[in-house]
């Protein structure tokens, strides 16, 4: 019975991912928990998988999957507006690609964060191998999960392309904030954070980009993707050609303007009007 909820909720997921790929939000909201009617029955499983599985999820708290879902809901409301408002401004319109990380190469590296924590939201309890389960089918057929108990977890498995995938993932349920950190056949690939800001969030990607194409082929480099919004208003910017990674935003959120501070590309709205730099145009 585990094995079906897991893939239940895994198609959920998925479904809700695919609609809101076409229609530019996405519905990849956590299904309120679920009713399990044969919680009962393997009652006695799922308490000796919860003893030994890890402890970091502890009820009453925010899951990382719940955590990510909300940052993923109100960044794709504040996306969705701003591409509504864009069709009044044509450098906007023409160059907000920009500074978004919409590479799906990065998609592989996050999914993992919409299942950790749907046991709890499900059934109430965690459950260890349900979620393993839920990766296997979602994510990488070889997903292995580790709970470390203390709010940091380890997701291992391949990649549609074969690459040894190693995912590290940092939670606070407390200040609602994350860390991932994501390595493919020992090369970091990825780095994103979020973190809860007031009414609104901040975010950060870091990995290598096409940022340019000339007659010998595309361009790539470590490039920094940033976002910081509150409800409709907020900014949206891309650094070029960084070799560092950018400074953690975990326990605390610079200011919008400090955030997109010199970057190489960069825009503003606020209440429906736009400022910034896109493709060395001043708007």
């Amino acid at each position: 019975m585990r094995k079906i909820l897991s893939l239940i909720l895994v198609l959920i997921f998925l479904a809700g991912i695919i609609t809101g790929c076409a229609g530019g939000k996405s519905h990849t909201t956590a299904p309120s928990k679920a009713n399990n009617q044969n919680e009962s029955e393997a009652g006695s499983t799922q308490n000796t998988s919860a003893e030994n599985s890890g402890k970091s999820t502890e009820q009453g708290k925010a899951t990382i999957s719940a955590g990510y879902n909300a940052y993923k809901q109100a960044r794709d409301a504040f996306d969705q507006y701003t591409l509504e408002q864009s069709a009044r401004d044509e450098v906007f319109a023409v160059s907000y690609g920009l500074v978004c990380a919409f590479d799906l190469k990065i998609f592989e590296y996050v999914l993992p964060l919409v299942f950790i924590g749907e046991s709890i939201n499900s059934t109430g309890r965690y459950d260890e191998a349900m979620e393993t389960t839920m990766l296997q089918t979602g994510w990488a057929d070889d997903a292995k999960l580790t709970d470390n108990g203390d709010g940091n977890f380890l997701v291992t498995g391949t990649s549609r392309d074969g690459g040894a995938m190693s995912i590290r993932i940092e939670y606070d349920p407390d200040r609602d904030d994350l860390r991932l950190e994501a390595q493919k056949d020992g090369e970091p690939a990825l780095l994103f954070e979020y973190a809860k800001n007031g009414g609104g969030y901040a975010a950060q990607y870091y990995f290598k980009a096409i940022t340019g194409r000339d007659f010998s082929g595309a361009k790539e480099q470590m490039c920094v993707y940033r976002t910081i919004f509150d409800g409709q208003n907020g900014s949206c910017a891309r650094f070029d050609g960084i070799d560092a990674e950018p400074e953690t935003l975990l326990g605390g959120v610079p200011s919008e303007k400090d955030f997109i501070s010199g970057a190489t590309h960069w825009f503003t709205i606020a209440n429906g009007e736009f400022t910034g730099k896109l493709n060395g145009k001043t708007f």
